[in-house]
């Protein structure tokens, strides 16, 4: 009995091994035969032709041996490919017969669900890949190493570097699933691909960007709640989701034809830039040369997202971690900087620490809140599933979470 239990849970285990924090499904929007893509290593600049979906961006057990975050995500992906497949079909409204172009708008084509799970995927997916392990295991490493400064142990560097929190993955989505109602407020637009160069997938896929604090802002920029936020990511070689803050930026329109290959190149370069190793193509005409002009055009920079230091007004040190924003600044046709909200934010930019901070977040009443929730999970007061209750309860009135106050 006890060495068929033992098999069971060997099996068990096996079944969830090849786990994949760019999703499989995802992957076959950028295939031709759904089985294999292409490959260009950004670090190496190695170039590969056919390969198997199976075996990208993936790790052994890579968010946990259990399967249970893996269950989870397979829940999440299943109903994602439904609606990329849907995604897949839009069109630009130029290139429609007439008397179909006034049904071609995002709340005709879509539900309020459908774009709900459109954000929910952006932000799962940002939080689920190696890079946001890594981010992770910095956060880890700095704090240990403020720590061993403080209690006088001199500890090796190398020691620090081998430190890594197992699945820390799991933490960062869990953040992220109580954040997600930050991106409610994001407005969506899509941009489809009719130049002759594809979009590209990238390792780490969904890009952060932020044309508006990038004028004010290092470390205010790419928080999910930051003012002036746009979000990237492709849905195949012919289509881009764009969320955007439409406090700071107007969009031509809902749909947007890209007919340029310099603004096609520019995206896919923002892809190259945040990649871990790889970026994925569909089709063997995009070159190796290809790639290694876009790099020549737009190097990467090895980035650091954690430092600690010493604030004025507190006498410890507090480790601080913040995505940097690209090296670079994209500049596109198909959107323009509200002139009213820049104004503002030269005006706040000069005001004291508080008042501009709060400034920097698109939302700061919500994002109070959802730090309010926390604490409750935190202290046993609210349970995980209560968010939307509790929402609705600050927001809106309702009395349901009102005795857990």
């Amino acid at each position: 009995m006890k060495d068929g239990c033992l098999k069971a849970e060997q099996q068990k285990k096996y079944e969830t091994k090849n786990q994949h924090y760019v999703p499989r499904f995802y992957f076959r929007f950028f295939s031709n035969d759904k089985k294999t893509t292409n490959l260009f290593n950004v670090e190496k600049g190695i170039y590969k032709l056919k390969i198997p979906i199976s075996s990208q961006c993936s790790e052994d057990y890579f968010y946990g041996s259990d399967g249970a975050v893996e269950k989870m995500l397979g829940k999440l992906e299943s109903e994602c490919n439904i609606l990329f497949c849907k995604l897949d079909k839009i069109k630009s409204t130029e290139s429609l017969p007439r008397q179909q172009r006034k049904d071609n708008k995002i709340a005709v084509l879509f539900t309020k669900d459908d774009l709900l799970l459109l954000r929910l995927f952006a932000v799962v997916q940002y939080t689920r890949t190696k890079n946001m392990q890594m981010l992770v295991d910095e956060i880890v490493q700095e704090t240990l190493r403020v720590v061993s400064k403080y209690e006088r142990n001199s500890l090796p560097e190398d020691l620090f570097k081998r430190i890594s929190l197992k699945n820390g993955v799991n933490l960062a989505m869990f953040h992220a699933a109580i954040g997600f109602p930050l991106l409610l407020d994001l407005n969506v637009t899509f941009l489809v691909n009719e130049s002759k160069t594809d979009f590209i997938l990238g390792d780490n896929p969904i890009v952060l960007f932020n044309p508006l604090m990038e004028k004010f802002s290092n470390t205010a920029a790419m928080g999910i709640a930051s003012r002036g936020l746009i979000i990237f990511f492709p849905i195949s070689a012919r289509l881009m989701v764009c969320l955007y803050d439409v406090s700071a930026y107007k969009f031509e329109k809902e749909i947007i034809a890209l007919n340029s290959s310099k603004e096609v190149d520019e995206i896919n370069a923002m892809q190259m830039l945040v990649a871990q190793q790889n970026v994925y193509f569909t089709r063997e005409e995009m070159t190796k040369e290809y790639f290694e002009n876009l790099l020549l055009r737009y190097p990467r920079v090895k980035r650091k997202h954690v430092q600690s230091k010493t604030l004025i007004t507190f006498p410890n040190e507090i480790v601080h971690a913040h995505i940097k924003g690209l090296e670079y600044s994209f500049k596109f046709r198909f959107f323009k900087i509200k002139s009213e909200t820049l104004k503002k934010m030269y005006e706040t930019s000069k005001s004291n620490g508080i008042e501009k901070q709060n400034f920097y977040c698109r939302d700061e009443r919500l994002a109070c809140f959802l730090k309010q929730f926390m604490e409750k999970v935190k202290n046993g007061i609210c349970k995980v599933d209560e968010l939307n209750d509790f929402l609705r309860e600050r927001l809106f009135g309702d009395k349901t979470l009102r005795d857990k106050k």
